[in-house]
């Protein structure tokens, strides 16, 4: 991931991205084919006892060109997890940029995330 912007109403973008801890910022993303998903730690991990690698699953909604993929920690009870998601904004063999509009009590939140091929 090289960029990640959150819109709330009419303020200005926020880059979510710069501010986030750097444990996030080298995390590695591999989508392979029939959906299956990695989420590889990078050289600095959040938490010591974070496995190396997580295993998940992407889709893509036939017609929408909208985007998820989802990693589960623990139980589904626990509710833990990584989502990575929206409609395809662009996507080429080096780039994949998603983008999310969501509404809360009638604020619209709208989030941009690029992520770029290693």
């Amino acid at each position: 991931m090289t960029s990640l912007t959150e819109q709330v109403g009419q303020a200005p973008a926020t880059n979510l991205f710069q501010a986030s801890e750097p444990c996030w910022k080298d995390n590695l993303y591999q989508f392979q084919p029939q959906g299956a998903y990695t989420l590889l730690e990078g050289a600095t991990p959040c938490n010591a006892q974070d496995p190396a690698s997580r295993s998940g699953r992407w889709e893509l909604t036939p017609g929408t060109q909208y985007f998820r993929a989802t990693i589960v920690y623990g139980p589904p009870s626990a509710g833990a997890e990584t989502r990575l998601q929206g409609r395809i904004e662009s996507l080429t063999a080096h780039q994949l940029v998603l983008t999310q509009i969501d509404t809360l009590q009638g604020v619209i939140t709208r989030t941009r995330t690029t992520l770029q091929a290693q």
